[in-house]
């Protein structure tokens, strides 16, 4: 019979981690601008052919904005279409598909785990951790590209260790296909070398290098036949980060996350007294690679100028490891685990409280009923893009008006969503810029409908062009700030 008490500990900490991704499935971050954002770009792609951000960013549409994927993303969009066109298109069945390919990513990271020496129980520890720590969780719970890259630049990496470097070179260049932050397979790959930096040959660097660019130069040759007609975009992407300031993912995350604007910075006492046990105990003498790895994200997170706390899931890895050696060997392996399930199964069971009435299914089918079948063009939220995603409909935030000419319509909708919560994206900015927009044109609003989703107060309105003058949006949109 199988004996499972050696493994008792794991597999109630594994139901926990199941308990709260399943509890917060489709509410975690309810609001999130970037599971239409993406969802769009792949919607539009597969169903008509396009590779503009006309919906949710509507910049595009004049090509000042090099969005949708323009220059990245088309085999991630191939990804998320196969799999929803055979589910169906929902931003729940979205974050199903990014939960998968992040317990894929996980699993891969387990592995390297094991290939970095740690113990079996050392290694599930660092898996639990990993799917229950902020920046992974929410990796899984929504629709960003992210899911695929982070595979990818995770599986480049255990390719790499594995000494399969044909491979390594293939997966890295898919993950900077995917994501500009797929270059992170590089930076992971370069940290593990310079590990080993004193067993370094000329051969043996010029063997790795170049089984690695002939890995790499199939998948740069089919991007250039893929993006061939819009490959100028990447040179006008690439050239508005030239010029940032001081910025990095890394202290975002930490000093400026949105919402509870300091509420990582007890992770951040705690890593760093991590860190602190990490060099006292010189550990970095037994297992170097933890260091190298997270000492390599954080300078790449200045070098590269992005400030989006997404791209913390990169970090995410090596903290942890760098954490869980230090505290395995002052307190103890299982400290670290029930400190990890004490600290963020709160947080989350908090989240569930506040959100569980913010069902999107719901919003669905009340959006379906506010707005007619005869509506020739809609504008409004984020939330309201998978709704009407095979309608006439504009994300009121982005949208330029001067680029739809309204003129040609006379069944036009706005959906207003009146309360703006915590959702981690500036929303009551996009409701003042949409309504600097409309002001350029003399609208009129008549408020057909409203109701009440969760937390969220929406309104629905007929516009129609005024006569003369321009009218008065102020009862479009009440704006209040995210706390």
């Amino acid at each position: 019979m199988l004996n499972i008490r050696p493994y008792a500990e794991f597999i109630l900490a594994a139901c926990l981690v199941l308990l709260v991704y399943t509890l917060l499935h489709g509410i975690y971050r309810y609001n999130n601008i970037d599971d239409s954002w993406t969802l769009s770009y792949s919607y539009n792609y597969c169903q008509a052919g396009t590779t503009q951000d006309w919906r949710i960013g509507g910049e595009s549409i004049s090509m000042n904005n090099p969005g949708g994927l323009l220059s990245f993303g088309r085999v991630a969009s191939w990804v998320q279409c196969g799999f929803l066109d055979s589910v169906g298109w929902s931003r729940q069945n979205g974050h199903l598909l990014s939960s998968l390919f992040t317990l894929f990513s996980v699993g891969l990271w387990f592995l390297i785990a094991r290939k970095l020496k740690l113990s079996v129980a050392l290694a599930l520890t660092f898996s639990i951790t990993l799917l229950l720590y902020e920046p992974i969780f929410q990796l899984a719970n929504q629709s960003r590209s992210d899911f695929f890259a982070m595979f990818l630049v995770s599986a480049a990496l255990y390719s790499w260790l594995s000494r399969f470097y044909v491979v390594a070179g293939l997966l890295s260049l898919m993950a900077i296909e995917t994501h500009p932050l797929g270059v992170m397979a590089g930076v992971y790959i370069a940290a593990v070398e310079c590990v080993a930096w004193r067993s370094w040959t000329l051969q043996s660097l010029t063997e790795k290098i170049g089984l690695f660019v002939l890995g790499a130069l199939p998948v740069l040759v089919a991007y250039v036949l893929i993006y061939n007609d819009e490959i100028h975009f990447l040179f006008k992407l690439l050239s508005q980060y030239q010029n940032k300031g001081f910025m990095s993912f890394f202290l975002t995350y930490f000093l400026h996350a949105t919402g509870y604007e300091y509420r990582h910075l007890p992770e951040l006492a705690i890593f760093l007294f991590a860190a602190f046990i990490f060099f006292k105990k010189r550990l970095f003498e037994s297992n170097p690679v933890p260091m190298m790895l997270l000492g390599f994200v954080i300078l790449a997170s200045f070098l590269l100028k992005r400030d989006n706390v997404h791209y913390m899931i990169y970090a995410a890895p090596p903290l942890l490891l760098l954490s869980l050696l230090s505290f395995e060997t002052l307190l103890g392996r299982k400290f670290y685990l029930a400190l990890f399930l004490l600290y963020f199964t709160p947080q989350y069971l908090y989240v569930f409280y506040t959100n569980q009435n913010n069902r999107l299914e719901v919003l669905d089918e009340k959006l379906q009923h506010a707005i007619p079948k005869n509506a020739d063009i809609i504008f409004g939220d984020a939330n309201s893009w998978i709704t009407f995603k095979d309608r006439n409909f504009y994300h009121l935030k982005n949208i330029r008006l001067d680029y739809v000419h309204l003129e040609k319509y006379r069944n036009i909708y706005a959906i207003s969503r009146d309360t703006v919560s915590n959702c981690g994206f500036p929303e009551s900015k996009g409701c003042l810029e949409a309504r600097g927009y409309l002001r350029k044109i003399p609208l009129q609003f008549e408020m057909t409908e409203q109701f009440q989703w969760g937390n969220e107060h929406y309104s629905i309105y007929r516009v129609r062009l005024a006569t003369s003058g321009v009218a008065s949006v102020d009862g479009l949109f009440t704006v209040k700030q995210p706390f």
